[in-house]
């Protein structure tokens, strides 16, 4: 970070400053348009001005989708496990059809191939010891 050899001096609110700084330009990005570009700039401002207390031009939204987009593309929760390309066109279809303020990536959705191959115990999913058409995956619980 700039100024990052006096980080230790800064103020708890200067740090912040260029946490916000870099958030708004970061370093290596490369937008595909300046349309992108301000739109991107648009919604960084609008967190930074909720985190600061402010009043954004609206309020930032951020769903919690969690299975979602699967579902919404068409799909369902197996589908998004065991076809990664299918994952990545249901979240993208879901990103591109609704206007939110940040990614939602879709980090709760486990890669069933890889659960199967190490043999993954804890836990049951679409596909792997419930319905096809389950909408979650579900822990076991164990006796120890």
């Amino acid at each position: 970070m700039e100024g990052e050899k006096n980080w230790d001096k800064m103020t708890w609110q200067e740090r912040r400053e260029e946490r916000f700084k870099k958030w708004l330009s970061p370093p290596d990005n490369k937008f595909d348009s300046k349309e992108a570009e301000k739109q991107y700039k648009e919604r960084v401002n609008r967190f930074i001005k909720a985190i600061k207390l402010e009043e954004p031009d609206r309020v930032p939204v951020m769903m919690p989708v969690q299975y979602y987009p699967a579902v919404y593309a068409g799909g369902n929760l197996k589908k998004a496990m065991y076809d990664y390309d299918e994952m990545k066109r249901a979240w993208l279809k879901f990103m591109g059809d609704f206007e939110m303020d940040c990614f939602i990536p879709p980090s709760l959705v486990f890669p069933a191939r890889v659960l199967e191959i190490i043999g993954y115990k804890i836990q049951k999913w679409p596909g792997h010891g419930l319905a096809d058409d389950a909408f979650e995956h579900q822990f076991v619980e164990v006796n120890i």
